[in-house]
């Protein structure tokens, strides 16, 4: 029997050391994987008016029971939205890349590789 009057810095241990109902704790070197964040299409950079704007499309979490409803942004450098942030924007003739702040992962997306798809159909001229 573990002894309740042993001097201790935390009065309860004998408590935890009992383990009355004999429960099992949850290693400590295991994190818990924070969530993805939300992805996010790159559909446009313009420079209009002297001032770098990009335009993006936001597909947020779905609560339970819904379906997720994209959401469409226009941000400037230093601007946020909710838990977006741009931080760099370089815009390129070929395409260009946006750096930002995505519910706090640092992401770089490209054009090339992350921009808006367009259908692959081909129009049929006219006749």
């Amino acid at each position: 029997m573990i002894a309740r009057n042993a001097v201790s810095a935390n009065p309860y241990q004998w408590i935890k050391d009992r383990n009355l109902f004999r429960l099992i704790p949850p290693p400590e070197d295991q994190k818990p994987v924070p969530p993805q964040p939300p992805k996010i299409t790159l559909t446009g950079i313009t420079t209009i008016l002297g001032k770098k704007l990009v335009l993006i499309n936001v597909l947020p979490k779905a609560k339970p029971g819904e379906q997720a409803k994209p959401q469409s942004l226009i941000l400037t450098v230093g601007q946020r939205e909710a838990e977006i942030e741009v931080l760099e924007i370089d815009e390129q003739i070929d395409g260009g890349t946006v750096k930002l702040v995505n519910h706090g992962v640092i992401q770089v997306l490209s054009m090339q590789s992350d921009g808006a798809r367009l259908g692959s159909s081909v129009p049929t001229p006219l006749r």
